[in-house]
């Protein structure tokens, strides 16, 4: 997907969905990170974390591997950040 081009909307407090007009949506999941599920209180606050991270910024990620809905499963940067990292300092 063309950076320029991509919006980044985190889906929950560790993956995130990326849609571009010419390629459609891919959804991508920070590896070895584990939030709680989105509609919790504490899944809320999560998902508002990984936004508070991204900042609309473009990002980019490395696949370390699929996991099992096809997602790829990923290292997620911003300016070199490790915003998997950063999440796991948070406790997720």
């Amino acid at each position: 997907m063309n950076p320029k081009r991509t919006k980044y909307y985190p889906l929950d407090g560790d993956t995130i969905e990326m849609r571009n007009s010419l390629n459609g949506s891919k959804k991508v999941r920070l590896a070895g990170v584990n939030a709680p599920e989105l509609g919790s209180r504490d899944g809320n606050i999560a998902r508002a974390k990984l936004a508070s991270l991204l900042q609309g910024r473009p990002i980019t990620v490395e696949p370390v591997a699929r996991d099992v809905y096809g997602r790829t499963v990923g290292i997620v940067r911003v300016r070199g950040k490790n915003i998997n990292n950063a999440m796991k300092r948070m406790g997720y």
